[in-house]
């Protein structure tokens, strides 16, 4: 393991010393390399999986989003509105055993990817047609939340935070 995934991994093992119910992650491996985000992504759905916290990741990294997700809820521009909310099964496939790989090779995800990148795009020339694009440095400035429900979800939970946090309902409400 690298320095950094060492390190990223030593301060996540706090997380049952804490043991808050939710992990809130805002852009935690936007300055890596390709590589170690690739081990970082794997190792948080790991620890997803074996501690069951929520985890809520914030993310401009499509594919991350993704991979990562239980539940996508793809934003607007400034002001951030939800555009749109999908369900999604491929970090549920990494931890039952499939490879990272395998995943993000397979014809759902990749076409998860352009769907996903159709919608930014649109969203992107509505905004400049209404005159409400932010200006920002970032490629693209809509933001992806990956949800993350309880790997081993409790009585009572309505199936994730992000369907809280966003609409005030339940997951599953659309």
């Amino acid at each position: 393991m690298c320095r950094i995934t060492w390190r990223w991994a030593s301060q996540l093992a706090g997380v049952d010393k804490a043991n808050p119910q939710l992990l809130l992650l805002d852009e935690p491996f936007g300055a890596l390399d390709a590589f170690t985000r690739e081990q970082m992504q794997t190792l948080l759905l790991k620890l997803w999986h074996e501690t069951g916290k929520q985890v809520l990741l914030i993310t401009h990294d499509i594919e991350e989003a993704i991979f990562m997700a239980t539940e996508l809820v793809l934003l607007s521009p400034g002001p951030g509105r939800v555009v749109e909310r999908l369900r999604l099964d491929f970090s549920r496939r990494f931890v039952a055993g499939e490879s990272c790989r395998s995943i993000k090779s397979d014809p759902r995800f990749i076409e998860q990817r352009e769907y996903i990148l159709s919608r930014v795009f649109d969203q992107r020339e509505a905004s400049h047609e209404r005159g409400t694009e932010r200006q920002t440095a970032s490629v693209d400035a809509e933001v992806a939340l990956a949800a993350l429900p309880p790997a081993h979800p409790q009585r009572g939970d309505p199936g994730g935070i992000a369907g809280r946090l966003v609409g005030g309902r339940g997951a599953a409400a659309d």
